[in-house]
């Protein structure tokens, strides 16, 4: 006969309780203890919102009157956005994360993809021209070996859609030149190179798009020793070049060339269904130049090797030199070209130097490219930086390229510069 013993009920029901009340003290001193701000994140103390504010209005208010009209993107985009302009190079910075429907988005980095979007989704045309200014916060997840560690900042900039002329890079480049006229930088080094004539040269010398992007990804370390051969030895290992050519390349190649002579000299003869006879052409050639050996890669970097040692680190001047192929030379002219119509405020002293080994990756890029910096305590320290990349809209989705050029500035950085924060 089973007899309810209500004292061991009695006992269990305090040991419960106490063990509740344990748990409840361990996790009243949990969410007691201070949350940590996260590492990066950037605050702003009274003073610097006060001066970000002031000098964020005046660099804008400058902007306005050169008709640029301001525009304010989303914080939170789609993760593909920002990787198909700029592939691998920023999707290891992105902070990223899956909605609940499992679509991949990420914070912003920058504005000028968003500002694409916009103008696609509006039918842009490539008859128009487009200005805009914008400022707000990126965020970006810095590698621990870069010099800084902010992951938030204030990113203030402008665009120039629709015009690929020296003029419209010579605006660019004069209307960030009058932004930093507003702050306390009183010297400004416009560390400036030329990615389309490099682009033309490595094309004409046999490269694909995918060498030539490969090529101008890793280019800022092309100075270190031995450098052209370990960038030969990394294109062959991704499948980039060819050790040699065997007989059946050979034969291959020498039928794309047949092909070629004949589509040149019968020109319209040939219905190629969508396609036109000249894009058929280029994609053979292509084709063809698929075959690259390793030895005319390596001799190639050699000669772009040359070149940047030559010319970068230098004030821009006229060159004059014929010992470079003509692509290479038309690349220091055009920036001569350019620097020659830039507008330089009054109250600013401007370096311009020849750099064509930026730190940033260059395959976004189609033109110009430059940096905008300052010497504080012997310390080099850039706060801003631009380019013409006039491929984007065709990358992002749209059915026609429109040439287009941007610069921005971290706002933030600048403020720290004027308050002797180094």
């Amino acid at each position: 006969m089973y007899v309810h013993d209500n004292s061991l009920e009695q006992s269990f029901s305090i040991l419960l309780s106490i063990v509740e009340f344990v748990s409840m003290e361990k996790q009243i001193a949990k969410y007691s203890l201070p949350i940590s701000k996260l590492e990066g994140m950037f605050i702003s103390d009274t003073n610097h919102l006060n001066l970000k504010n002031k000098l964020t209005n005046n660099i804008q208010e400058t902007f306005s009157k050169s008709q640029y009209i301001s525009i304010d993107c989303p914080i939170l985009e789609p993760t593909e956005l920002y990787e198909r302009k700029s592939g691998g190079e920023i999707s290891k910075r992105l902070y990223s994360f899956s909605e609940p429907n499992g679509r991949k988005v990420s914070l912003r980095p920058e504005f000028t993809s968003s500002i694409i979007r916009i103008l696609i989704e509006a039918n842009a045309s490539n008859s128009s021209e487009y200005r805009y200014q914008y400022s707000g916060p990126v965020f970006r997840n810095q590698e621990k070996n870069l010099p800084s560690s902010t992951k938030q900042f204030t990113q203030l900039g402008a665009e120039l859609i629709g015009n690929n002329s020296i003029q419209s890079d010579a605006e660019i480049l004069s209307l960030s030149l009058e932004g930093i006229s507003k702050t306390h930088i009183k010297h400004l080094t416009v560390a400036i190179g030329n990615v389309g004539p490099i682009r033309e040269f490595l094309g004409n010398s046999g490269f694909t798009e995918a060498l030539t992007d490969f090529t101008l990804d890793n280019i800022n370390n092309l100075q270190v020793a031995d450098s052209t051969k370990s960038l030969t030895q990394k294109a062959l290992n991704l499948g980039l070049l060819s050790n040699g050519i065997s007989d059946t390349d050979s034969s291959a190649e020498a039928t794309i060339q047949e092909l070629l002579i004949d589509i040149e000299s019968k020109n319209n003869s040939y219905n190629f269904g969508r396609r036109t006879v000249d894009e058929v052409a280029e994609r053979l050639r292509k084709k063809q130049s698929n075959s690259l050996k390793s030895s005319q890669y390596n001799e190639t970097l050699t000669v772009l090797l040359n070149f940047f040692r030559e010319f970068s680190k230098t004030n821009v001047v006229s060159i004059q030199s014929a010992s470079y192929p003509q692509e290479l030379l038309n690349s220091i002219s055009y920036i001569s070209n350019v620097v020659k119509e830039v507008s330089i405020p009054k109250n600013i002293d401007v370096t311009f130097l020849i750099d064509f080994e930026r730190n940033r990756g260059l395959t976004y890029y189609t033109g110009i490219i430059f940096d905008l910096e300052t010497e504080i305590n012997q310390k080099t320290k850039t706060i801003g930086g631009g380019g013409r990349y006039d491929g984007l809209f065709r990358a992002l989705g749209h059915h026609t390229d429109i040439p287009a050029i941007g610069f921005a500035v971290n706002i933030d950085e600048i403020i720290s510069l004027d308050r002797g924060e180094t």
